[in-house]
């Protein structure tokens, strides 16, 4: 396949037009089909639901570079592996269904432009760190002969201009990395996300797409929409505090009524003295208001490994991630926000590699990580007491295979597994609870 690159590209049509994105979907499915993979175990695997896939691969919309990314993977875990030919024209037709910015998948097309240029650097700064560590070895063996300071001098001068450039190139990373952070995400299935318009309304006459797509830039009038949607959200968010503390008082003059059945995480008053009532940390921590393994009863004991019983509480999605550092293809993917169904990747999610220059090996950060050292597969009032004692616990040294709990920033809980994929990647399968009832 790797002499068909070129051709892949050619004659599918202008770039961003339905035709081009048609060819795409064409490869797609080529791709999931010659993997022996369906769409329900795409599903399954990744996320997201069949009608999207299904889009994709009709041409009606362009997906995410996740779902790319993901579905190259699967192509390779199972052995149809494609050369680095037939990759290129993967993204080439990719980038051709995208079109240009300032078209109509513009805001997609200015992150992918930020993404390219960002995998161009991390390039570029891994062949630095290469020609480092061979100048390093060179001055090392010179440092034995004698007679060898001017090929010395030499050598520190080319080590301290490399690191020079390895440092513009990390500043530069940075501030692509800002950028991509500060540009808007483009919508997620259901929403106003459809990259290839259709034509307006039967009647009408106009074959102008059905909604406007945003140029590249935020115009002061956005930038005060979205100042109203964030105070919105906090206006919000006090209103949903008032509410829990309310429910908490009116649940504990039940518990001391004996009218009502202690819900999970309320602890009973062990003296006349009121205990603090527990605040929602929407940085560290889940909320302390979730369920809790309550204090031994004074009558009738039971072990403290049980957790009180608890009206059930629905899984909210289950399913594989992969953390990305990016040194395969130079295409990150270290942070994955967990509350949105599927799962998102976002900066500052809460399962995440963690990384500063590099990435460290088996190091997880999110907002409440704790290792679960249990045998079996957690409960969920399990990995809310743990997490409820370790609310400070945002850094893990998690080891392939084993479980670790974690909490969102909306303040579910759930539980993830990692597994090495290779080259980087890391496939994590998790499981999130939804938040309880009331």
């Amino acid at each position: 396949m790797s002499g068909q690159g070129r051709s892949e590209v050619e004659g599918v049509g202008e770039p961003g037009s339905p035709e081009a994105a048609r060819a795409l979907g064409k490869q797609l499915r080529r791709l999931r089909e010659n993997a022996q993979l369906t769409q329900d175990l795409m599903v399954k695997l990744h996320g997201g639901s069949k009608t999207s896939i299904s889009r994709y691969e009709n041409g009606d919309r362009i997906p995410r570079t996740d779902y790319v990314k993901a579905l190259l993977e699967e192509t390779e875990q199972r052995g149809r592996s494609l050369t680095d030919d037939a990759l290129a024209a993967v993204w080439a037709l990719y980038e051709r269904a995208l079109g240009p910015v300032g078209g109509r998948n513009s805001e997609r097309a200015a992150l992918y432009a930020q993404e390219k240029q960002l995998r161009l650097v991390q390039a570029q700064e891994a062949q630095a760190a290469g020609e480092l560590a061979r100048l390093a070895a060179d001055r090392e063996a010179l440092e034995t002969q004698a007679g060898a300071d001017a090929a010395l001098r030499e050598l520190d001068a080319g080590l301290a201009r490399i690191e020079r450039h390895r440092e513009h190139l990390a500043r530069k990373r940075r501030r692509i990395v800002a950028t991509i952070d500060a540009m808007p995400a483009p919508g997620e299935d259901g929403r106003s996300s459809t990259l290839v318009p259709l034509p307006g309304p039967p009647g009408t006459g106009s074959d102008q797409p059905t909604s406007l797509s945003v140029a590249p830039g935020v115009p002061p009038w956005q930038r005060l929409m979205t100042l109203m949607v964030v105070l919105l959200i906090a206006v919000a968010a006090i209103i949903w505090g008032v509410a829990a503390l309310r429910h908490d008082d009116s649940s504990r003059d039940d518990e001391a009524g004996g009218t009502a059945q202690q819900e999970p995480g309320k602890r009973p008053s062990s003296s006349s003295t009121p205990k603090p009532k527990p605040t929602r940390s929407p940085s560290s921590s889940p909320p302390t208001t979730d369920p809790a393994p309550p204090d031994a009863d004074k009558t009738s004991p039971r072990p403290p490994s049980s957790p009180a019983p608890s009206a059930a509480v629905a899984v909210r999605w289950s399913g594989n991630v992969t953390l990305d550092d990016g040194s395969s293809d130079g295409n990150p993917s270290i942070s994955w926000a967990m509350d949105p169904v599927p799962p998102q990747r976002s900066a500052g999610g809460d399962i995440s590699l963690l990384c500063q220059l590099v990435c460290e090996s088996g190091r997880y950060a999110g907002r409440t990580i704790v290792v679960y050292q249990g045998n079996s597969t957690p409960q969920r009032e399990e990995c809310i007491s743990l997490l409820n004692a370790n609310p400070g616990s945002s850094i893990a040294d998690v080891p392939d295979g084993t479980v670790a709990c974690f909490g969102t920033q909306a303040g579910r809980v759930g539980y993830f597994t990692p597994h090495a994929a290779g080259r980087g990647q890391i496939r994590v399968h998790a499981t999130v609870w939804e938040l309880p009832p009331g």
